[in-house]
């Protein structure tokens, strides 16, 4: 639920500063660039972590008294990607006027993220525990998926901002008008 919240809060500030995200597209395409680092770096831990494992203790973030709901909201409150992923999905879905520029409009669609990143979370964290479950897969192999996918997200990453800057994704600004 604290991811959830994280990221219906995020869908929302995305949608209501998109103008001001337009006129500030260089803080953007440095945060792009900030993801393809972080992502490595996920990487290259999850990688060092898997080489070093002698035995199967727990991840540091999970082997703590931490509130999950807070553990949960923290770590996806500290996620740099949402912010520019749900700006690009908006603008895409707005500029194509799938989605109209109204508050009801947004509430829907606020509504239907928050739906579909609750059933998203709950399809990977049940399928995760029977996969692991099922495959009797060790942390070290655990961690080798981990830091593949944190590694082919980080060159889709480094291809979409050398590739496709932000710049090129917003072809127009986008005015919002609250009386349609």
């Amino acid at each position: 639920l604290g991811v959830v919240l994280v990221e219906i809060l995020y869908v929302r500030l995305s949608l209501k500063g998109m103008e001001w995200v337009i006129d500030h597209q260089k803080l953007f395409h440095l945060l792009e660039w900030v993801t393809v680092f972080l992502l490595m770096a996920l990487a290259i831990s999850s990688f060092l972590a898997a080489k070093k494992r002698v035995g199967e203790k727990k991840n540091i973030l999970l082997n703590n008294k931490m509130n999950r709901f807070w553990l949960g909201f923290t770590m996806s409150a500290l996620n740099p990607v949402q912010i520019p992923f749900w700006f690009i999905w908006s603008t895409y879905l707005i500029s194509n006027k799938i989605l109209l520029p109204t508050e009801t409009a947004f509430d829907v669609y606020t509504a239907g993220i928050g739906i579909g990143t609750m059933a998203g979370l709950a399809v990977f964290i049940f399928a995760g525990a029977w996969l692991v479950n099922k495959l009797n897969a060790s942390h070290r192999v655990i961690n080798l998926i981990v830091g593949f996918v944190f590694f082919i997200s980080a060159v889709v990453q480094l291809y979409r901002v050398l590739y496709r800057p932000l710049n090129d994704q917003l072809k127009e600004k986008i005015s919002f008008d609250k009386n349609k």
